[in-house]
């Protein structure tokens, strides 16, 4: 036991003194690196003063303009240095830009003249079948090519090209040439709905073939789509007696040939009419009953509404009730 304490006392004893040096040699190591870093710090701080130092005796020897003077030219040096490459490039994205926008003012100065010319051939076309019930094939293609190639939207709002639409419109009705027709109205929607000359001819083209196909194959309803249409076109063109005659006549047709109040309700509407256009209502009328009067070959769709129209006069005794 005495022995075993005095040699645990004894170890005690020498890890002491080794601890002892070990801490000092700690403090030594702790004390020289803050001293290191001290010495760091102040060689910073001293070169940051020398710097100023030169500054402020540079500016103090040349003087705030010399030293603004200095600056200046090393920007002037600066900007001759990137000045031509600056300048090449905007010249060449400016050459670029001019060559484009002259390049698309001469491709639409050219789409403008072939237009142009399409115009003035079609006016040529035109003029020789106005008024013609029968033309060449040749005549016909040529018309049809040239309105094909016509942009829609181009002249919209050109009386001129209204009325060689117009001329065009009536020979191909005078014709019979329904199919050609509806070509046109689905091309130029806006042209043919806003002329006068047209609404009234296409209100009375699409009245005809609502009364033909209601008679022969009950096939009606995109007649009826159109003539709807071109009836509202002529009343608000202020011709509504354009339309009237063919109201008559589908309404007749309706009631089966017989007395309807329908038909007497429009009929009553037409005291209503100036004069003149209750005239234009009856001829319209008298002219449906007998197509031999505006028609060179009387085709069967005419021969079917004459008798529609004889029916209709005859029933309602058009001479005196109208």
């Amino acid at each position: 036991m005495t022995k075993h304490s005095s040699d645990e006392g004894s170890d005690n004893d020498s890890l002491v003194k080794d601890i002892i040096p070990n801490e000092m040699l700690m403090k030594t190591f702790v004390s020289n690196v803050v001293d290191e870093v001290d010495r760091k710090i102040k060689e910073r701080e001293d070169k940051r003063h020398r710097i100023w130092n030169f500054a402020l005796f540079f500016l103090g020897l040349l003087g705030v303009a010399g030293a603004t003077a200095l600056v200046k030219v090393s920007v002037i040096d600066e900007i001759k240095a990137t000045l031509p490459t600056y300048t090449s490039a905007i010249r060449s994205n400016l050459k670029d830009e001019i060559s484009k926008d002259l390049k698309g003012d001469a491709e639409m100065i050219k789409k403008d003249i072939e237009i142009q010319g399409l115009y003035t051939q079609l006016i040529y076309a035109s003029s020789r079948i106005d008024g013609d019930t029968q033309f060449s094939k040749q005549q016909l293609d040529e018309i049809i090519f040239l309105l094909e190639k016509i942009p829609p939207e181009t002249f919209k709002n050109s009386p001129g090209f209204a009325g060689v639409l117009e001329r065009v419109i009536d020979s191909f009705y005078a014709s019979g040439l329904s199919v050609h027709i509806q070509t046109i109205v689905d091309r130029f929607p806006s042209a043919v709905e806003r002329n006068t000359g047209i609404a009234i001819t296409l209100a009375q083209h699409y009245g005809r073939k609502v009364i033909f196909h209601y008679i022969t194959d009950r096939n009606y309803i995109d007649a009826m789509q159109e003539f709807i249409r071109f009836e509202v076109a002529v009343n608000s063109l202020n011709y509504a007696e354009v339309a009237l005659p063919y109201r008559l006549l589908m309404d007749h047709l309706k009631a089966n040939g017989e007395r309807s109040s329908d038909v007497l309700r429009l009929i009553g509407s037409m005291e209503y009419l100036e004069d003149s256009e209750r005239e234009v209502v009856i001829g319209e009328l008298l002219g449906l009953s007998a197509p031999n009067t505006y028609m060179l070959n009387v085709d069967f769709e005419a021969e079917v509404i004459s008798q529609v129209a004889l029916d209709f006069i005859s029933e309602y005794e058009l001479a005196e009730d109208l």
